[in-house]
């Protein structure tokens, strides 16, 4: 099976590579100025963080709730459409 193309990952209507870009900043705006204690926090690996936020993978439903509560992200900080 092909995986699709960059262009065609999103979440919730952003681009994958706009959505990570935005979780990064509110990682780094909650504190976690690392890759390594952001996936620690969450439980995740830091080679799997790095590709969400490089927009190369789009986060499950449970690792998407994982990342929300445990850096205690602003949805609508996140989702806010740009002017």
């Amino acid at each position: 099976m092909a995986r699709p193309s960059r262009e065609k990952l999103s979440l919730h209507g952003l681009p994958a590579e706009e959505w990570g870009r935005r979780l990064r900043q509110a990682r780094k705006d909650a504190g976690y100025d690392t890759l390594r204690e952001a996936a620690a926090k969450v439980g995740m690996g830091e080679v799997q963080l790095s590709q969400i936020e490089c927009g190369r993978r789009v986060p499950g439903l449970d690792t998407f709730y994982r990342l929300v509560h445990a850096l205690e992200l602003d949805l609508e900080t996140i989702f806010r459409p740009q002017a």
